[in-house]
Order: C-alpha cells, then sequence, then structure tokens
C-alpha cells in the first residue's frame, strides 16, 4: 500500500470511527498527523533474538497501544484521547485471521494467527515478515504479550497463554514463555481460572495480567515464574464474547471487547479501580492488543 493510499484509508477509517463510536467521557476528535516510527537494526525472525546481547533502547512510538482486528486491519491507540489511528491492512500472506498481538520494545508487532503462524508486522506499514517459531502442535494461541524480566527488569520476555479449539471451545494450557524459537510451559493457571483461556499484558516494572474468558469476565495477575494467580477481579459489565483484548497502560486497563453479533467496545479500570465504558459499536472487531514494556506504568 502507498503512502498516498494508506493516508486515503486512514481518513476513510477514521471517518467512519467518528461517526461509530459513543464517548461516555470526551468526544472522539481527529487525530494529530501521524509520526513515523524509527527503524531499529537488527531485527530478526525469532522473537527476544535482537535481545540476546544489549537492551535496545525504547523505539518512537512504542509508548502507544496497538490493536489488530478480525478484519486485518493493525491500528494504533492513544489511550488519553481514545483515539484510534488507522495504519494498514496486514500484508502477512496467510488466510487465516489473527487473534493475538504483542509489541516489543524495538517498535515490533508481533501478531499471531489461528492456523499456529507468527508474523513480525512493521507498526508504520503493516508489511509483515514470518518468524520462526516451532511449535509441537500449532496451538490456537489466545493470549500474547511482552513483560519486563530478570532481577533488574533489564530484559524482557514474550509470554503466551496456548489453547486448542476443540469444535467452539478453546481447551487452555496455562502460561508459556518464548524462548529462542521454543514455546516453554510455565505452568496452569490456578484456581477457579485454571483451564480458561485469556489475553495477556504486560508492563516494564515486571507485572503480568491476564483478561479471562470467564461468564463474566476476569481480569487477574499472573505470576509470570509459575503462572499462579495472585489477585482476581470478575468483571460483570465485561464479556469476552466473539472477540477481546486489553492492554495496560498509564496505570489503566483498557478492554477491547464485543459481544456476539456485535463490534468492539472501549472499558477501561483506572487506578480508582472504577470500570469506566468508554465506546461502543466501533464498526471493528479488535481480535489482539499489543503495548510495549516502554509504556508508562503510571499515569
Amino acid at each position: 500500500m502507498t503512502r498516498r493510499a494508506l493516508r486515503l484509508f486512514g481518513g476513510l477509517l477514521l471517518a467512519v470511527l467518528a461517526g461509530t463510536v459513543a464517548c461516555e467521557e470526551k468526544r472522539v476528535v481527529a487525530p494529530p498527523p501521524p509520526v513515523e516510527i524509527a527503524r531499529v537494526e537488527p531485527v530478526y525472525d525469532v522473537p527476544r533474538e535482537y535481545r540476546r546481547h544489549s537492551l535496545l533502547p525504547c523505539t518512537e512510538g512504542t509508548g502507544l497501544v496497538y490493536v489488530v482486528t478480525a478484519e486485518r486491519l493493525i491500528l494504533s491507540f492513544q489511550p488519553r484521547s481514545v483515539q484510534f489511528r488507522a495504519i494498514g491492512r496486514l500484508q502477512c500472506p496467510v488466510g487465516a485471521s489473527p487473534n493475538s498481538m504483542a509489541v516489543d520494545r524495538a517498535g515490533g508487532g508481533w501478531v499471531h494467527f489461528r492456523d499456529g503462524t507468527l508474523f513480525l508486522v512493521n507498526l508504520h506499514d503493516a508489511s509483515c515478515r514470518a518468524a520462526d517459531l516451532a511449535e509441537e502442535r500449532a496451538p490456537i494461541q489466545v493470549g500474547m504479550a511482552y513483560a519486563t524480566t530478570g532481577r533488574d527488569l533489564t530484559a524482557e520476555s514474550l509470554f503466551i497463554a496456548v489453547g486448542t479449539e476443540r469444535g467452539k471451545e478453546i481447551e487452555a494450557h496455562g502460561l508459556h514463555r518464548v524462548e529462542g524459537d521454543k514455546i516453554v510451559p510455565i505452568g496452569p493457571f490456578t484456581g477457579r481460572l485454571r483451564g480458561y483461556a485469556a489475553e495477556l499484558t504486560g508492563t516494564g516494572d515486571g507485572r503480568l495480567f491476564g483478561f479471562f474468558a470467564t461468564k463474566p469476565a476476569t481480569l487477574a495477575q499472573i505470576d509470570p515464574v509459575t503462572g499462579a494467580i495472585t489477585s482476581e477481579r470478575a468483571l460483570p459489565q465485561v464479556e469476552t464474547g466473539a472477540a477481546w483484548a486489553f492492554a495496560f497502560w498509564g496505570g489503566s486497563f483498557y478492554f477491547f471487547w464485543a459481544p456476539y453479533g456485535k463490534t468492539s467496545r472501549v472499558s477501561r479500570i483506572g487506578p480508582d479501580g472504577q470500570l469506566v465504558h468508554l465506546a461502543q459499536d466501533l464498526g471493528i472487531r479488535i481480535v489482539g492488543a499489543g503495548v510495549s514494556t516502554c509504556a508508562p506504568t503510571s499515569g
């Protein structure tokens, strides 16, 4: 897609969103002109490969939230203004639908598809490079996020909540971590969340959270070393439905969720613990959200 076509596409999508987004707290306005994301080299085909020798600084643009939709669109999301900006349509050569997303500190968007393939997506133009990730059973991977790791939190790891599709249900296998080109199991989720599928989001201060597909949905903190649930909260006004994703940014959780037969909504839980619905019926179904460990952890 050319830059001119991308600008036209972005303007069209923003016009659609402006006519469909209902915001309870503030009116959604047109975003400022896009800022090109700086390129960081080298970027390899394996998650964490570029990080084996030194910790890269945060690339421009990694302070935002990014989302991927069932319609194969990549958009950025500005939490403070509740604004979306169209980046482009995924150019990955795969017929399956996307189902999760993570963003690293170098500005790479890792998008997983329902056939088990993983692509590194350029968050400037939505172009794709295949990732060499060995999977023993090609699972329908449900959740994916980076979180900082190590005693001094100067490294980061890609965590995934792995699941396998069984008819219309997902058989969840707990928390895993990507090491090189392997998916290494950490452990099952514990308590009442054992066996449930989850989307993930991580932080720059080493925390990991799950958005679980219970009825109603559940927000929980996960021990990244064992997979155990350390705290949880039911979300009585939120359902995972047909599509769900979330991200932690600036001390708040942003939930993107679509009830069956509906398009995505946006809700937030702030530091005060209150659940606020920010937008509904976006006209798209958000199936993955990624936020890097460069994002702020407080407001």
